[in-house]
């Protein structure tokens, strides 16, 4: 009864789940672009959304946008509608549109929010795929290894014992390790499983997090292109708030705080900082010390020439081409190493198994003389 008496927004509010599932980052660009043509079309934002929610398959997506569709309806701004839905909306998006909806612009700020967004995603893809190749190689490896360990080699050992063949050192060592992890898997196990929980648990701490990104940053070739492609989504970021209205410090904040690597955080906080005090941006990259040179010299162009934001998208646009690049040189290399790395660990399992057993065919042809 007593949810009865409340009024309808109240209900709908308290049968709203708890928990949001996040909906794919394709949809959420696939929706921008669709409210930046209804609205360049002259639509209202509540008939651009609903248009947008016709077509929308992503359930996710689908919910948060008939909710932010509903509050519209009741006079809530889009950019605060949209704030109560993290999972969907990024602050970067929020905050665009907040600005846009001081200027009447909402048509271009979706569209640089979805620009922003798509370059980001991209970065994110990027490195995702230079991890994630190697990754995989050296897990199929080990495990094609540990399978010829523990289930092959077990069996030959036991041939080689019952007929007193000498085994050499290395294959004595090798089948003793077999020998044990067949014994103490159920061991082996959950200890390697708790293992890497607690690591993982640890690197959500915000110190094993700072480690882990320090580690990152300061790699001799992983950590050049996660810092080329990490500070181009920021300088693509920024000039996508800068063009969006949004003023400079508030725009590093929010750079600031949507930027993945607490390395980079840190050197935005800081550039922000100097920006409080007065600097110019590139006056402020470049005493910060911890950002490209080139980011300074551009940014440094832009200020004078008054086209800053097209002088940080120049930057990002060159930083994420170089980047890439550098991936594919890393992964032609890899492959190379890959392979003579699996091939190193077969040729060692094949060596520990021909020598004692070459030995039993002498062996066995000594006898039969």
């Amino acid at each position: 009864m007593a949810v009865q008496a409340m009024p309808a927004r109240e209900r709908k509010e308290l049968q709203t789940p708890p928990r949001r599932r996040r909906p794919r980052a394709e949809s959420v660009l696939v929706l921008y672009k669709q409210l930046a043509s209804a609205m360049d079309a002259g639509l209202t934002v509540n008939r651009a959304l609903r248009g947008a929610l016709a077509d929308m398959e992503d359930p996710a997506l689908r919910q948060a946008t008939t909710d932010v569709d509903r509050r519209v309806a009741e006079g809530e701004a889009l950019s605060a509608a949209m704030a109560r839905h993290p999972e969907a909306f990024s602050p970067l998006a929020c905050s665009m549109v907040r600005a846009a909806e001081r200027s009447g612009a909402l048509a271009t700020a979706f569209r640089v929010v979805e620009s922003v967004e798509h370059r980001a995603l991209q970065v994110r893809r990027t490195i995702r795929g230079a991890i994630l190749y190697p990754a995989i190689v050296v897990t199929a490896s080990v495990g094609v290894v540990a399978l010829l360990a523990v289930v092959v080699l077990p069996k030959f050992a036991e041939v080689f014992e019952a007929s007193q063949v000498q085994m050499p050192l290395f294959t004595r060592l090798l089948m003793a390790a077999t020998r044990f992890a067949a014994r103490h898997w159920w061991a082996l196990l959950p200890t390697a499983a708790l293992g890497a929980l607690a690591v993982l648990r640890w690197a959500r701490t915000p110190e094993g997090r700072q480690r882990l990104d320090q580690a990152l940053w300061d790699m001799p070739k992983l950590g050049q292109i996660v810092r080329k492609l990490q500070v181009a989504q920021a300088s693509s970021a920024l000039a996508g708030l800068i063009q969006a209205g949004v003023p400079m410090v508030e725009a590093l904040e929010l750079v600031e705080r949507t930027a993945q690597n607490s390395v980079l955080r840190a050197s935005l906080h800081n550039v922000r900082e100097l920006t409080v005090r007065g600097l110019p941006l590139s006056r402020a990259i470049q005493q910060e010390g911890n950002l490209p040179g080139m980011l300074v010299q551009l940014a440094a162009m832009g200020e004078e020439t008054g086209q800053l934001t097209r002088m940080l998208e120049d930057y990002a646009q060159m930083a994420r081409e170089d980047a890439e690049t550098q991936v594919q040189s890393v992964l032609r290399l890899l492959e190379p190493a890959m392979l003579l790395m699996v091939g190193g660990m077969v040729a060692f399992i094949a060596a520990s198994v021909y020598v004692p057993l070459s030995q039993l065919g002498n062996v066995i042809a000594g006898g039969a003389k």
